[in-house]
């Protein structure tokens, strides 16, 4: 667990170094990665959260290097609506403090934008990734041994597109998410194992620090809700039933606390408590879901860039056999999430590497891999077997991870035929590579029915 931590957070150092030696000052807060952070810069300036005061050389080479979060202005309120979510610049609160100490004892610019924000900015996601895998570590021992949970956890941090999200866009949701559905993951596990007010208030702001990081995944919570209810309205004794409602209102309680800071932003920006800051650019299409694009295409299929998760699927079969009643939760939170994703107007989410808004899933289906690799372990055959796929898969997904920044793997243009004609090829001749460029899909993908010409 340690060493991976480090791992990630020489690569976010290294990265960042990089970044400025080829000139990119202003890494890792570019495009939507300065709209989940610009709330914390803002609060250093005069008008505060009205972001009127943002300026200056660095915040317009931001804007021209694809930033793009202000969605007009509230009709009640004439204030500026930055579409992103407040969650991350939360998280990154305590860290942000810091780097402003450092920036006014080091005579840097105390603007929110100068190399001790930024470095610090970009070790967050390696940070809250890393606390992430911990918990999931934590939760997974309650069940498993900790060989098995050891296992899983090595998984995740290198087989998953979790890497390039804790490291090379570190402002970004996924690490911050994933450290949240993992928290509420052990709080729940370690709640059902041992009740206490103290687990049923982590529970209850995990989830709400999930809602204001990206409030479509607070469907996780039917994961505590399924698996609890299963457990103890239906298992349990008179007596459990009252302190698990008890608890869940608590639970529920400290949510909507820690919510607060973003219906709260939506209120002063737009005079609504409840918003789509995005207008139509925000849009579902619930009627027209594109399994097949978020979990099969080659554009952006979660099994095509990160086919590790594949394990999980019969993971979910086996997983009775260790943690009774929470295949049915984790069921209906993964078919939620994938749901939701799959109905976006922009299923593809823009550009990333593989579906990043499935990273944070693979936090309560650890769960499934472990019963899958408990599985394995039974037998010495199948384990040196199940151990060399695994090692594979976490050697294409490094693999892969360098394509992308190499930008052999394009961020939201691949096709059948440019991802095989790239494919484990450390280096491609410039010539040849032009030619493979010219198959890049650069249109949008299938839209929705409603939304075509």
């Amino acid at each position: 667990m340690a060493g991976l931590g480090v791992f990630y957070l020489i690569v976010t150092s290294a990265s960042f170094v990089g970044a400025r030696s080829i000139g990119e000052q202003d890494w890792p807060l570019r495009a939507d990665q300065v709209g989940y952070y610009i709330y914390l810069p803002a609060i250093l300036t005069d008008e505060g959260l009205s972001f009127e005061g943002m300026g200056g050389p660095r915040w317009e080479r931001m804007m021209d290097r694809g930033f793009a979060g202000f969605y007009g202005r509230g009709e009640e309120t004439g204030r500026l609506v930055n579409g992103f979510t407040p969650g991350v610049a939360v998280l990154q609160a305590p860290l942000f403090l810091t780097a402003h100490v450092v920036a006014a004892a080091s005579g840097a610019e105390t603007d929110g934008f100068s190399a001790p924000y930024r470095l610090v900015a970009a070790l967050g996601g390696s940070l809250y990734a890393t606390l992430g895998l911990l918990f999931v570590f934590l939760a997974l021992c309650l069940h498993f041994p900790r060989r098995v949970a050891g296992s899983v956890v090595l998984l995740l941090g290198l087989g998953t597109n979790l890497l390039y999200y804790a490291t090379l866009e570190p402002v970004m949701t996924h690490a911050y998410s994933f450290f949240t559905f993992s928290l509420l993951l052990w709080a729940t596990l370690a709640w059902e194992r041992s009740p206490s007010v103290g687990r049923a208030v982590l529970a209850g702001a995990a989830l709400g620090l999930t809602v204001i990081i990206r409030p479509t995944n607070g469907v996780v919570a039917l994961v505590p809700a399924a698996y609890l209810g299963a457990r103890h309205l239906w298992d349990g004794v008179p007596a459990d039933r009252g302190r698990l409602l008890r608890h869940l209102l608590i639970a529920a309680g400290m949510a909507g606390i820690f919510s607060l800071p973003l219906f709260s932003y939506w209120k002063y920006a737009t005079g609504e408590w409840i918003t789509n800051p995005f207008g139509g650019g925000g849009t579902f299409y619930l009627d027209e879901p594109n399994f097949t694009g978020v979990l099969w295409s080659y554009r952006k299929g979660w099994f095509v860039y990160t086919p590790l998760m594949l394990s999980a699927i019969p993971g979910l079969f086996l997983l009775r056999r260790y943690v009774p009643r929470m295949t049915v939760p984790l069921v209906a939170c993964a078919v939620a999430i994938i749901y939701i994703a799959a109905s976006y107007w922009a299923w593809w989410f823009g550009g990333s590497f593989g579906l990043r808004a499935f990273v944070e899933l693979s936090s309560p289906l650890s769960l499934a891999l472990a019963a899958f690799v408990a599985w394995g372990s039974e037998e010495t055959r199948r384990r040196r077997i199940i151990n060399t796929v695994f090692a594979v898969l976490i050697g294409l997904n490094l693999f892969q991870t360098y394509q992308y920044v190499r930008g052999y793997i394009h961020w939201d243009g691949m096709t059948r035929e440019t991802y095989w004609a790239v494919f484990l090829r450390p280096t491609i001749p410039p010539d040849e590579f032009e030619d493979i460029r010219q198959g890049w899909d650069l249109e949008l993908p299938r839209l929705p029915v409603s939304m075509q010409p």
